[in-house]
C-alpha cells in the first residue's frame, strides 16, 4: 500500500473475511472476500478504504503425453472452475470451445488459451509439445524401371543401393 499525505509515522489497521487482521502495509491475502483498511496519522487524523478480494484464478491445460511424433494429433483440454468462456491463439484456430484438437509442428509447439470466468477475471494458461521430426527418406543414384505388365513398374536394386 502506498500512503501519500498526513504525517509520518503511520498506523494500519487491516480487518477482512475469516477473522483476518494485519497492521503492515503490505499484508498477504489468502482468502477472496472484503478487505478494509484504516490508515492513521501521527495527529491521529485517519483514511479508510476497502475492497473485494476474487480468488485467485489460474486455469491450466491438460494433456495426456506432451511429446508426439509429427503428424500426430493432440487433444488439449482446460481445467478452470467456474469458467464461462474461452478463447485459444491462432496456432489452435482461434477456437472458443474448453478443448482443441491440434497438430504441433516440430520441434516444439507452445500453445495458449485465455480463459475468463464467471466474475470476468481472465488468465492464460498454456501448453508446450514437444514433436520428434519423420525419418526423412531418399533414394540417390540412377534408377532404373523395368515395364513388367501394363501400369506396373518393378525397382531393380543396383550392387550400392537402386539404380
Amino acid at each position: 500500500m502506498i500512503t501519500t499525505g498526513g504525517t509520518p509515522n503511520f498506523t494500519y489497521t487491516w480487518t477482512g473475511p475469516l477473522s483476518f487482521t494485519g497492521n503492515t502495509p503490505i499484508v498477504n491475502i489468502s482468502s477472496n472476500g472484503n478487505y478494509n483498511v484504516t490508515v492513521s496519522d501521527s495527529y491521529g487524523c485517519k483514511a479508510n478504504v476497502s475492497g473485494y478480494v476474487y480468488q485467485r484464478f489460474d486455469p491450466y491445460i491438460v494433456n495426456i503425453g506432451s511429446t508426439v511424433c509429427e503428424g500426430q494429433s493432440v487433444n488439449l483440454s482446460v481445467n478452470a472452475s467456474s469458467a464461462v468462456s474461452y478463447l485459444w491463439g491462432s496456432n489452435a484456430g482461434n477456437n472458443t470451445s474448453s478443448s482443441v484438437t491440434v497438430f504441433p509442428l516440430p520441434p516444439l509447439t507452445n500453445y495458449y488459451v485465455t480463459v475468463t470466468n464467471d466474475l470476468g477475471c481472465k488468465a492464460v494458461a498454456n501448453a508446450a509439445v514437444n514433436v520428434h521430426p519423420k525419418p526423412i527418406i531418399s533414394i540417390s543414384g540412377v534408377i532404373r524401371f523395368v515395364r513388367i505388365r501394363p501400369a506396373s513398374c518393378l525397382l531393380i536394386p543396383a550392387e550400392h543401393g537402386f539404380h
